[in-house]
């Protein structure tokens, strides 16, 4: 993969772009021609659009001067997503006013294919929440209820990507998930949802803890981002493990 802190160096300056045609050529040699952007409540696609959306926000918030938007230098990212946080800063005093976190899906060339953009703290979404409750449970499930819930929530040809493995089809996907099942289970951990689902255009974010039943220390922690199809299923299931 493409190194990290540079891509979101060079994302990071478009937004902070103030010539036209110098931000014309950043989003060109960030962006696949068909590449996406989306928002909690807008989505851009092709550069023309992309274009538009950088430039209304530079003239929004950094233009007068008041802020830059800066890297927070916490990418992490496997296969082809990246995710990371960036801060909207006060020229003035430094403080940092606002926080989003995007999720970057890539192509070969390490261009931007998808950016889903999301604000920290996540906002509240209860509704998504069954779905969270739904997905952990496969992962707590034992072998004689597993393949009938992995069939209610993935597509038939849906993907599961971790720093270690891709899989794809709900046969190879059942196979990671019983193995990682064999692992925390058989040290008495179970998976618990943080209850912070977020989401828009059918992605939906969350973090998770691997609890003892004993009660000891957090045994891990880990934060998905899944895509979904028309009827809610999940297409591609990206999960990076989380320090704590």
């Amino acid at each position: 993969m493409t190194d990290l802190n540079a891509l979101v160096d060079r994302y990071v300056a478009v937004w902070n772009e103030p010539d036209p045609q110098a931000r014309r050529q950043r989003v060109a040699e960030l962006w696949t021609p068909d590449g996406s952007h989306y928002t909690q409540t807008r989505e851009f696609h092709g550069h023309p659009a992309l274009e538009e959306r950088v430039a209304e926000a530079y003239g929004q918030f950094v233009a007068g001067g008041a802020y830059r938007f800066s890297n927070r230098n916490n990418a992490v990212g496997h296969h082809d997503a990246v995710k990371f946080n960036w801060g909207m800063v006060s020229t003035a005093n430094g403080d940092t006013v606002a926080i989003g976190f995007d999720v970057l899906l890539l192509d070969e060339q390490g261009r931007i294919v998808a950016d889903y953009q999301f604000n920290d703290p996540p906002q509240a979404h209860p509704e998504l929440e069954e779905l969270v409750d739904r997905y952990i449970a496969v992962w707590n499930a034992g072998d004689d209820t597993r393949h009938g819930l992995i069939e209610q929530l993935w597509a038939a040809d849906g993907s599961y990507v971790d720093h270690s493995c891709v899989a794809r089809g709900r046969d190879d996907v059942e196979a990671i998930i019983a193995k990682a099942h064999d692992s925390f289970a058989g040290s008495g951990v179970s998976l618990r949802p943080a209850r912070n689902a977020d989401g828009h255009h059918r992605a939906v974010r969350f973090t998770w803890t691997g609890v003892p039943a004993d009660g000891g220390p957090t045994a891990a922690s880990g934060l998905d981002f899944l895509l979904l199809d028309d009827s809610g299923r999940i297409t591609a299931d990206y999960q990076f493990i989380e320090p704590f």
